[in-house]
């Protein structure tokens, strides 16, 4: 039962381990936008093998090879950012000023009203 089940899938489980290698680990942004559905697709083709595979009571290296690229995957896409304060300095730095050249009036009286 395992020989079929493995012949069947290795060649996607092959090409996610390829694509997680080209993403370098935590660089989701190596990937292009057809290469990241693709990913997507197979992460989730390969978890639904893991959970067959542990059912059906399968060798410990299958399962192993399974588990290994399973996580690597659910890393990469479900990693949290590296720094929130990038995205803070950003809103700070860069929205801020524009939100407010935006809507100069509305903050220009908005301050007549605070000093006043």
């Amino acid at each position: 039962m395992e020989i079929p089940f493995v012949q069947k899938r290795k060649e996607s489980w092959q090409r996610l381990n390829l694509l997680l290698s080209k993403a370098g680990g935590h660089r989701i942004r190596q990937l292009s936008k057809e290469e990241l559905l693709e990913l997507s697709v197979l992460y989730r083709k390969s978890a639904a093998d893991l959970a067959r595979a542990r059912a059906e009571r399968m060798s410990p290296e299958i399962i192993t090879l399974l588990n290994d690229l399973v996580g690597r995957a659910y890393n990469l896409i479900y990693r949290a950012e590296k720094s929130r304060w990038r995205r803070v300095a950003a809103f700070l730095l860069r929205e801020t000023p524009a939100l407010v050249r935006q809507n100069k009036m509305a903050f220009f009286f908005s301050c007549l009203l605070l000093l006043a």
